[in-house]
Order: C-alpha cells, then structure tokens, then sequence
C-alpha cells in the first residue's frame, strides 16, 4: 500500500528498511508524527491486513482528513468528484480566513486539506506564522480525486486512533506492546508543516523523551546523519544503521547538502 496524500519528508522509499526494525508481532503501531504514514501504509501492505495504529501529527488539517477518509471515504470521494481542479478554486480555499475554517466541520476541513494537497505545487504543505497554507498552485491532477487510493487507506484506518496535537503528549498514552516509530521534522531542513516550526530545543525534548520510553518499548527514528542527530542519540543508548537513501537536508541551516540518513533503533 501506498500513502494517499503526498507530504514533505515522506518515507515511501525508506520505508522498507524502517520495517526491518519493526517486529512482525507487535500490539500497535505509534506514530507522533504521522505525516503521509508511509511506514504504517507500508506495514500493512507487508502483514496484508489493517495493523492496530496510533497517527499522531501537530498539523490538524492533515488529521481531519485522515479522519475523513477512515469515516466517510464515500462521501469525500463523491464531494470531489462535483469540482475540478481549478486555479481560482486552489486559491480561494487556500486563503480562507482563520474564522472562516473555524466554522468547518471534520469533513470539510479534511476535503479542502486534500484539495490543497492534490493541487498544491509539489504537493508542499507549508505554512506562514498565524498558521495560513501559503503554497503556489502547482498542479490539475486528473482525477481530482484518487478513488482506489483512498478507499484502500480508508480500508486499514478503520479502528485507528487519529489524533492532533503535540508529539510530547502522545508518549503519555502508550501502552504494552507499543512499538514507537518517529519521523520528526529534520534539524535545519523544512518544518514549516505547522506555525510553531521544530527546532533543536524540540529534537532535544523528542530525544529525551525516546530515551525514557525505550526501556519499555521498541523505538525506531529516522533521522539525517548528522553531528546534531550523533549527539542526541549517542551509541551507547541506540542502535544506529546508516543506509544509502540520501535526503536534501541540513543540520546547521547553513545550506542544503546530501546528508545519508540513520535509522535508529532502541528497545
């Protein structure tokens, strides 16, 4: 299986080897930053079956369309299929004001998130500081909606936990069995996926956060390879596996350069 909604940092191609530190028994999947949940998609495409899981991210647009494909996939897919994509259109959704998508519903934020996603230029979520989607439309995708796709995701959703809010908080509800998978925003590279950013102050708290669960529950982190990424998880406490997908990132913010990644394993 394959995500249905594109997002920056996604891990369709590192998945595979993200999986080959996921046990194959395992109570739930957990993922606090869930993004295009390629490594939940993935997993379940592996087991061929919907596997227990917990999606987690801080950008509640993304997680009111999750939650609108595992509840209503049938009526987004007929929603979009009365519109096209349209440039005016794009636009007009995208700079709704902040009252306005206060007044929206579950579903309705979650078919303009995928509206958006579909058309948006590369399909970036990016955000400015009051937390307004401020991406140039890109692209008229035929169809507008991807109908298999999301039924399929709708599929292995069904009883999963979706929720928004803090990656912090979610390290409070987990349970026995629980294996953690983190996909945090890379240090120096693009976090504007919320108004708030991830900074190094962020990655230090995540990181002492994995740490204090680790003894409890499998961990796996993807992160760059980078002096920064060493420091917070150094290896004496993990297991770090470097592999050969490289990824445009930067740990200083000094440029971007091909830094190889780590995955990074504990528990």
């Amino acid at each position: 299986m394959m995500p249905f909604v594109r997002w920056p940092g996604g891990k369709r191609k590192l998945a595979p080897r993200v999986l080959e530190h996921i046990p194959r028994k395992l109570e739930r999947l957990v993922e606090p930053f869930a993004g295009g949940a390629a490594v939940f998609f993935t997993l379940c495409g592996r087991e061929k079956r919907a596997v227990p899981v917990w999606l987690n991210d801080a950008n509640g647009d993304l997680m009111a369309l999750y939650r609108t494909v595992r509840d209503n996939v049938e009526g987004l897919i007929a929603e979009l299929g009365e519109v096209e994509a349209d440039k005016a259109l794009y636009y007009a959704l995208r700079n709704m004001e902040h009252n306005e998508l206060l007044r929206l519903d579950d579903h309705d934020r979650g078919a303009r998130a995928y509206y958006l996603n579909r058309c948006a230029f590369n399909g970036v979520w990016r955000v400015n500081s009051t937390g307004g989607m401020n991406v140039p439309y890109g692209r008229t995708p035929k169809p507008l909606a991807d109908a298999v796709a999301l039924r399929a995701a709708s599929s292995v959703l069904q009883g999963a936990t979706l929720t928004h809010g803090s990656f912090a908080w979610v390290f409070e509800g987990l349970r026995p069995g629980d294996v953690v998978y983190l996909d945090p925003p890379y240090p120096g590279g693009f976090t504007s996926y919320t108004a708030a950013g991830f900074g190094e102050a962020a990655h230090r708290k995540l990181a002492q956060l994995a740490r204090s669960v680790s003894a409890r529950h499998r961990v796996v982190v993807s992160l760059p390879d980078c002096e920064l990424v060493r420091e917070l998880y150094p290896p004496a406490a993990w297991q770090l596996h470097e592999v050969s997908a490289p990824r445009s990132v930067s740990c200083d913010g000094n440029g971007r350069q091909p830094v190889p990644e780590l995955i990074i394993v504990g528990g």
